[in-house]
């Protein structure tokens, strides 16, 4: 299997761009650094399998959901391969990295991973056992 061409910066922005102006939302910095070095991942962090989604594939990911209008405010980026999606969420005064059952997409009821690109790799690294009350935000335990 050839490997895959990483996009240039230039590249990197422009789709940044077109996925923010779509989705409605300001990408993570963080995150844009990630991925302008790595765009895409498929492996294990720690002992949890994780398939972060390139660049150019993010709009096309996230339109299947919500009656596949792309969700406004919140980015797709990941998978855990099991059902999990990993999701920035932009619908408050700070984004976060949050983790969403891809069969329900209980969007009111996430489990929160992170504030940060870095807080997200941490808690899928470590394992964190997670868990969602009914009725409540759950965080990482």
């Amino acid at each position: 299997m050839k490997p895959r061409k990483l996009p240039s910066g230039r590249e990197i922005k422009l789709l940044a761009a077109a996925v923010e102006q779509n989705l409605n939302l300001r990408m993570p910095r963080d995150y844009i650094e990630f991925v302008s070095q790595n765009d895409g991942y498929s492996g294990l962090v720690g002992q949890s399998y994780l398939q972060l989604f390139p660049c150019d594939t993010l709009i096309e990911n996230n339109s299947g959901y919500q009656g596949g209008t792309p969700a406004e405010k919140l980015l797709i980026f990941a998978t855990d391969g099991g059902g999990e999606l990993f999701v920035i969420d932009a619908r408050h005064e700070k984004q976060r990295y949050i983790m969403v059952n891809s069969v329900g997409w209980e969007i009111d009821n996430p489990i929160t991973l992170g504030q940060s690109f870095d807080e997200f790799l941490r808690a899928i690294r470590d394992g964190q056992q997670w868990s969602a009350s009914p009725g409540s935000e759950s965080a990482v335990t």
